[in-house]
């Protein structure tokens, strides 16, 4: 068991994203959605509101999620058995980004040169290889 698939085994919320436990997660989004929709601000509602901006980004992820995971697991070429919403998060690419900024500790502002720098003895601290195919 490699710690790549421990998200695949969990429960509830936190469950995976399949095509068999597909109702439960539609109707999740549609509850979540009817609920946005339902919001009021200042006897208007939410989406004629100038306040509107969060209301429209659940919505537009909403309908992203739904449809990205019924691409990957319905795709022809090798659909995916699960889909992991939570791994397509932000915070993965800040903690990263923070990693490779703060490898000098001083410095919060890095000039290209300093950031290819700063990757190269991540690298090596990490023995990270690149991939002789990699064309970047």
């Amino acid at each position: 068991l490699c710690w790549v698939c421990l998200g695949c085994f969990g429960k509830g919320f936190k469950s995976p994203m399949k095509l068999s436990n597909q109702y439960v997660w539609e109707k999740i989004f549609e509850n979540a959605k009817s609920y946005i929709l339902q919001l009021k601000c200042e006897e208007k509602n939410i989406l004629q509101h100038r306040r509107k901006t969060f209301a429209l980004g659940f919505l537009i992820n909403i309908l992203s999620y739904k449809n990205l995971a019924l691409d990957l697991l319905t795709r022809v070429n090798k659909p995916f058995i699960y889909f992991l919403p939570y791994k397509t998060s932000q915070d993965r690419a800040e903690i990263t980004f923070s990693c490779i900024i703060f490898v000098e500790y001083w410095n919060n502002n890095p000039s290209a040169l300093q950031f290819k720098w700063n990757i190269r003895k991540m690298l090596y601290r990490n023995s990270v290889l690149p991939s002789k195919n990699v064309n970047c």
